[in-house]
């Protein structure tokens, strides 16, 4: 569905957090997080309640209450230190007066130590069969269609779907499960000399405003994901890469370059912390100028930090490439050592409604 929506209700909210299955890694109590919810709820004339209870809990952690803020907009709370882990799984449940079950809602999201995340919950009627729903509010309209200029869902093959012809040469990856277990859904790459080229089209080289997205999975610190421009020892085109800054830790970032050599002084980024290898998530990375660059995981604005000093957005004749970028002056092309999924490009920036859209498209 387009956009969020929270159904007008005057009722009591219960979030239970547990982990997805036993199968979870196992949480360390010891590192935890802060952990902000937020429902937005319609202008409404029915009077909310004025407190709501929240409680989270999970076999291996200590049950932990807050007291969640309720107005005629909105319903949010603060809870502090929240069990670290990957992939947890937060749900919602929604009872009326009577103790029946109404509306159900959840979310999966990585707690990282000592950060705080921010949880979205849409509720949805739990049996809409029973009655009417009445859905008080506005949509916020989207668009993951106009402006597409290549589109690789790899679906058994590294086919463009945008229309425009530009079909991947394959050296070396392999078809694999996507995020949801499709089988041959996605291209798999070994880190050391598998990659997938599309042409050098001019139509893969547009002008900033551009935004590139997709489903990727890294298992190692350096992989390198998609460049629109590869060159061997030169920064060319939009890339997204991970890597390891001193001081901050693993990061994924969104990048473009001015045509000079590998160095910073030739390249705009901007970075988030990296979540965590062998997990698949989705990426979308808007870049309007130097310095307005968004970066959304799984539909979220992740924020970031700024580096680099380069010039303007340069190409030339390079081709666009998933799985390799040459971003080393004094040793060879890095790759990617993971999986990707979904790859595509815009010559235009996606709205922060648009990257949550897009997100949910695959659900």
């Amino acid at each position: 569905m387009k956009g969020l929506w929270i159904l007008a209700i005057a009722i009591l909210l219960t979030l239970v957090a547990c982990q997805q299955n036993s199968s979870s890694p196992n949480i360390d109590s010891s590192e935890s997080s802060n952990l902000t919810l937020f429902f937005p709820v319609p202008q409404q004339a029915q009077h909310l309640v004025s407190t709501a209870e929240v409680v989270i809990s999970a076999a291996d952690m200590d049950t932990l209450r807050a007291a969640l803020t309720v107005t005629d907009t909105t319903v949010e709370g603060t809870i502090e230190e929240v069990p670290a882990g990957d992939n947890r799984h937060f749900e919602v449940f929604v009872y009326d007066s009577g103790n029946t079950l109404t509306y159900y809602g959840d979310a999966y999201a990585s707690v990282i130590a000592n950060e705080t995340i921010v949880l979205n919950i849409v509720l949805y009627p739990e049996n809409p069969a029973t009655g009417t729903v009445i859905i008080n509010g506005t949509f916020e309209e989207v668009d993951i269609v106009s402006g597409l200029v290549g589109y690789w869902p790899f679906t058994e093959s590294a086919e463009d779907a945008s229309g425009n012809g530009n079909h991947g040469t394959v050296y070396g990856a392999q078809l694999t499960t996507d995020a949801f277990g499709n089988p041959n859904q996605a291209y798999s790459f070994n880190g050391v000399d598998q990659y997938i080229e599309f042409g050098n089209d001019s139509i893969l080289k547009p002008d900033l405003p551009v935004t590139i997205s997709g489903w990727v999975l890294h298992s190692s610190v350096h992989s390198r994901v998609f460049i629109t421009n590869y060159r061997d020892n030169q920064y060319f085109g939009v890339y997204a890469t991970f890597g390891e800054v001193t001081g901050v830790g693993r990061v994924f970032s969104i990048s473009y370059g001015d045509g000079g050599p590998t160095t910073s002084s030739n390249r705009r980024t901007k970075r988030v912390t990296a979540p965590e290898m062998d997990t698949w998530f989705h990426f979308t990375g808007v870049i309007r100028g130097a310095e307005d660059i968004s970066i959304y995981i799984n539909g979220i604005d992740a924020g970031g930090e700024y580096s680099g000093t380069g010039g303007p957005l340069a190409y030339d004749d390079g081709p666009a490439t998933a799985g390799r970028i040459d971003s080393d002056p004094n040793g060879p092309p890095r790759y990617l050592n993971g999986s990707l999924d979904e790859l595509r490009i815009y010559d235009r920036a996606l709205s922060a409604a648009d990257a949550m859209a897009l997100y949910q498209s695959y659900f």
